[in-house]
């Protein structure tokens, strides 16, 4: 600024003036004349290299700033140019854009991403008292029943299923993990029940005849469902029996009871053997339908289903009479192939397939996270992992039993009280390991897919997959041992990847969290799905 307030421009040393007052611009020497006059300018190629960099660095910061302006983060990344922003938008035909795309290099170092919570859990219905248990017009005793388990509200799947069977239709019911499946199909089943024994139809004065047959895969689960039944029974006066021994076919044929509880190779059994009477049974139902119709467990059930006289059912004088054996498949995904299995029994266009919104998806309520590591990392990893959090309880899982027993007693050694579950061993001892957890005595877990299905495991805080699992359906399953409805705390999972294959399946859950679409290939037929493993490496034959 001059002395008289003015502004005073420098002119560079390319504008010069000329003799008559006019500007003359000097051209740099990489501006040439071409031949016609027009002028050409050349760049060094260094400076375009730099000035495309510089480019491309001002693009991702503002595609980063506008990412963080859209909305909360959904999926974290410990590369920060893989983070994940609700409402933006993943290129499927670009798979670079995951972080997980370079894990299958054997160059590739530790790394890690996790998704996040983002939405409330799905199958809890907003408390707003405009829909009730009452509302479901349930038998009296069942709703004292459920008043001293203090339910008010029903769950999504219950809102669904419970109408429904009251009406004795057929039902295949499939929910997300952990929402409320038992009490969907437990509720009416009891209360068709007691409404025939209210009306003098059904009676227990035959021994060896329930009124309803419950299918279960494992012994575990079938001691989950005698306790719910066993709550039940102290309102309802009936009378559970489970069945998980050969030797206790004495005991069923001499004692009355309404519901069977077993697993389908003891059925058919007890039904060649004439242990159980047939002739009163209102329903059967298969719970964990996506294994028992596999074909592992397949021609058992069928089995079973054949020996009953499968039909509808029709109301009479406000009071439930069965024409047929009503049947109800239950599961947290849906089963695939009931054309070519179950159909050749029930006709399918008979059947109501009532399914939730958010099946085949990741739970939106629970941290997932996927750390990518090395074999020999895996141990010290969970070692440090249980060690730090002493106050949380783990559930670890494995998939073979000798990589489960292996990691038990190692954890031993280190100084990590644990218990360990797994299909080689027997019944009592599952329960005794069980019931320690359960009481929070042992604070960790290790276990092969034995206790992924079906099992309502309540103080579960963190599912560590030790062994990451090879087909989706059981991942599905795994991760559903934390955040279930009526949970205290959401939990979180905890998935260690060291093996190339099995990077394959993160692709697929990393591209379901960003385009929040369905998982794929959700098949439980581990058989069907890989016909040359042979049945030894895989969970679901212990």
């Amino acid at each position: 600024e001059t002395g008289e307030g003015y502004q005073r421009i420098t002119v560079p040393q390319c504008v010069q003036e000329t003799a008559k007052g006019y500007q003359r611009i000097m051209v740099p020497q990489h501006v040439q004349e071409t031949a016609e006059g027009y002028q050409r300018i050349t760049v060094p190629q260094r400076m375009m290299e730099r000035l495309h960099r510089h480019n491309l660095r001002i693009e991702k910061e503002k595609a980063l700033k506008k990412r963080q302006n859209l909305s909360s983060l959904m999926i974290t990344t410990k590369r920060r140019e893989f983070q994940f922003y609700r409402g933006q938008k993943f290129d499927v035909f670009d798979p670079k854009q995951l972080a997980s795309h370079g894990w299958k290099h054997r160059q590739c170092g530790d790394d890690h991403f996790t998704i996040l919570c983002h939405a409330p859990n799905p199958a809890v219905v907003a408390d707003d008292g405009i829909f009730s248990f009452k509302d479901m017009e349930l038998h009296e005793k069942l709703q004292l029943f459920l008043a001293s388990q203090k339910l008010d509200s029903p769950t999504e799947i219950q809102k669904l299923v419970i109408p429904v069977l009251r009406g004795g239709q057929h039902v295949i019911c499939a929910a997300e993990t952990g929402s409320g499946k038992t009490f969907a199909y437990m509720l009416p089943m009891v209360h068709n029940i007691l409404q025939q024994r209210d009306s003098g139809i059904y009676q227990r004065d035959i021994t060896g005849s329930p009124a309803c047959i419950v299918l279960v895969p494992t012994h575990d689960l079938a001691s989950q469902l005698r306790d719910v039944c066993v709550k039940m029974a102290d309102f309802t006066e009936l009378k559970p029996f489970i069945c998980t021994d050969v030797r206790k076919m004495i005991y069923l044929k001499d004692t009355g009871h309404d519901i069977l509880i077993s697993t389908p190779a003891l059925v058919k059994r007890f039904i060649k053997h004439k242990a159980v009477n047939l002739s009163r049974v209102i329903s059967v139902v298969v719970d964990e339908a996506d294994t028992l119709m596999d074909d592992s467990f397949s021609a058992d059930t069928l089995s079973v289903l054949r020996s009953l006289q499968v039909g509808g059912s029709a109301p009479t004088d406000d009071v439930q009479v069965n024409e047929g054996v009503q049947v109800v498949l239950v599961s947290a995904t849906f089963p695939r192939g009931l054309d070519g299995t179950l159909g050749n029994i029930l006709p399918l266009h008979s059947v109501s397939q009532l399914t939730t919104k958010a099946l085949h998806r990741l739970m939106p309520h629970v941290p997932q996270k996927f750390m990518k590591m090395k074999p020999k990392d895996k141990l010290p990893t969970i070692v440090e992992m249980l060690k730090s959090k002493p106050d949380v309880t783990f559930m670890v899982f494995c998939n073979t039993t000798r990589s489960c027993f292996w990691l038990s007693q190692t954890l031993a050694e280190v100084g990590v009280d644990n218990s360990c579950v797994s299909g080689d061993m027997t019944a009592e001892d599952r329960q005794k390991a069980l019931k320690a957890f359960s009481s929070r005595k042992s604070k960790v877990i290790v276990c092969t897919d034995i206790l992924s299905r079906g099992m309502d495991i309540q103080n579960v805080d963190h599912v560590v997959n030790f062994d990451f699992p090879c087909h989706m359906s059981d991942y599905i399953h795994r991760a559903g041992r934390v955040g279930r409805v009526g949970a205290v705390q959401t939990g979180q999972v905890t998935s260690f990847i060291s093996r190339p294959h099995e990077v394959d399946l993160v692709w697929k859950i990393e591209v379901a969290a960003r385009q929040k679409t369905e998982l794929q290939n959700v098949n439980a037929n581990i058989k069907q799905s890989y016909p040359h493993r042979p049945p030894k490496q895989t969970a679901r034959t212990e």
